[in-house]
């Protein structure tokens, strides 16, 4: 309102939208927080509660009347805006700092406005994988998984052939490429199985993933387990599932399923999921794939 009334109008187009969709969505998480459900709820709430008592008499200057209904018409249209905005009786009244900043207190999230305004930072990185699903993405635009990007940034990192043990090499490129994560997804470890391996492969993944979490202290680190095959080289199938089994379960234990990703719509026994190599995934398992990793995602920063 200052901006647009001390500035001649003079601001980008675009930071009207922000400012329209910032406070809208802090709206919304308020009611979430609150369990009201719904504005009008979220009204009467205010006009019920003792601790609004201090907003009584706060009034909106004439000239802000103006800029109130501006910014909020694309969201309610056909609004009114009162001169007197408590008691409370539209939408437009929340605006106001006193009503706003009561809330923003009562709804006991101190930290509410960092994670509206913050901007998610994800690596996906790993083996094949990663870069078949990658370039899945990119063909059908989605790179960054449908999120929008002033909310959340996705940057892929897939190698062929791929090792466990190039994992913090890996790590390091991706250091001095991308901004620094928030969270970082692996899918790594299927080109390492062999018979028996999980039993010297486990403790090196464990200490690795706890190596980078030292690194990256306030960054979540998401393991997607490692996926069946129609064909393991060098093992009968029952020998690589078993393995394949043993890592995920292992360091499911080590980090907890919250830091997990599972892909139960890849099995087997649905061979079109599968390229003819019966190794890496087809365009709809990659799809399967790309929806486990947008669900996990959505799950983690809420």
């Amino acid at each position: 309102m200052h901006v647009e009334n001390q500035h001649n109008n003079n601001i980008p187009v675009q930071f009207g939208r922000f400012w329209i969709d910032f406070m809208y969505y802090l709206f919304l998480q308020i009611i979430q927080v609150l369990k009201l459900g719904t504005f009008e709820n979220l009204i009467k709430f205010i006009n019920s509660n003792e601790q609004f008592s201090c907003c009584q008499g706060s009034v909106f200057q004439e000239d802000h009347l103006v800029y109130c209904e501006k910014i909020l018409k694309d969201k309610f249209p056909g609004l009114t805006v009162s001169k007197i905005p408590f008691p409370v009786d539209n939408v437009s009244s929340l605006l106001h700092w006193k009503i706003l900043s009561k809330l923003i207190d009562i709804s006991s999230c101190p930290d509410l406005l960092f994670k509206i305004y913050k901007k998610y930072v994800v690596w996906i990185l790993g083996s094949s994988i990663v870069h078949w699903a990658a370039q899945r993405a990119n063909d059908i635009s989605v790179e960054n998984l449908e999120f929008e990007k002033t909310k959340l940034n996705i940057f892929w990192h897939g190698i062929r052939g791929m090792k466990w043990e190039s994992l913090l090499d890996a790590v390091s490129f991706c250091t001095s490429k991308f901004p620094l994560p928030d969270f970082i997804i692996i899918h790594l470890g299927s080109n390492d199985i062999k018979f028996g391996c999980s039993r010297k492969l486990l403790p090196n993944m464990q200490n690795d993933l706890t190596e980078i979490g030292q690194k990256f202290p306030n960054c979540k680190i998401i393991f997607s387990e490692l996926l069946t095959r129609l064909t393991w080289r060098g093992l009968i199938w029952d020998e690589g599932e078993k393995e394949r089994s043993m890592i995920n379960k292992g360091i499911s234990d080590f980090i907890g399923m919250e830091h997990i990703i599972r892909h139960g719509k890849i099995e087997p026994r649905k061979r079109y999921l599968f390229r003819r190599d019966g190794i890496h995934l087809s365009d709809l398992g990659n799809d399967f794939l790309l929806d486990d990793f947008k669900i996990k995602i959505q799950q983690s920063i809420i």
